[in-house]
């Protein structure tokens, strides 16, 4: 059974031919495209990728989720049918799915600019298991915003990160770690 997968906040100047590249590893990669705005030729920073074995499909999406690719932290979730329904806005985009029941999202504030993804994963990892770990960066600048999510497989794990991280200094910083609140419209 094939399955397509998307990929988000991909470098505006890699090519459909570089993102097959990169998934190579899998071998049921059938195509891969990034796709290009019709007006100005640029690419709009997002791509499909095609898999014939969705199981393949699935490991690629827990390995490259998160992934730091030319300098970018990739978005990587299963693509929706043209004629669905969007799913609903999270509070930071590109998340594919929620934390588990009762466990809430931790909200991680005071990184240093050079903090990634990856980083923030290792960091939180000794804490318990992470699900998810993502730094918000600027799209003009491509900088980090100096704050961002993780996603815990528990409530235990959260409390113990919190009490571990919270008020401590990296990187000449202190961070702040607490549950993250729902976005809510209006001021």
């Amino acid at each position: 059974m094939s399955a397509d997968v998307f990929v988000g906040n991909i470098e505006r100047s890699l090519t459909s031919d570089d993102l097959k590249e990169l998934f190579s590893a899998y071998r049921s990669v059938e195509r891969a495209k990034i796709v290009f705005d019709k007006e100005t030729g640029q690419s709009r920073g997002y791509g499909f990728v095609a898999f014939s074995d969705s199981k393949e499909a699935a490991a690629a999406i827990v390995h490259f989720d998160g992934h730091e690719w030319s300098g970018r932290t990739l978005s990587v979730s299963p693509a929706r049918p043209k004629n669905s329904n969007p799913r609903p806005r999270n509070r930071h985009k590109g998340d594919s799915f929620a934390s588990p029941p009762g466990v809430k999202e931790l909200f991680i504030t005071g990184l240093s600019e050079n903090y990634s993804s990856n980083d923030l994963r290792e960091l939180l990892g000794k804490h318990g298991h992470v699900l998810k770990a993502k730094v918000i960066f600027d799209r003009e600048t491509n900088r980090s915003r100096g704050f961002g999510f993780v996603q815990m497989s528990n409530e235990a794990e959260n409390q113990e990160a919190i009490a571990a991280l919270d008020g401590v200094e990296i990187n000449a910083s202190r961070l702040s770690v607490s549950e993250a609140r729902p976005r809510t419209n209006g001021p």
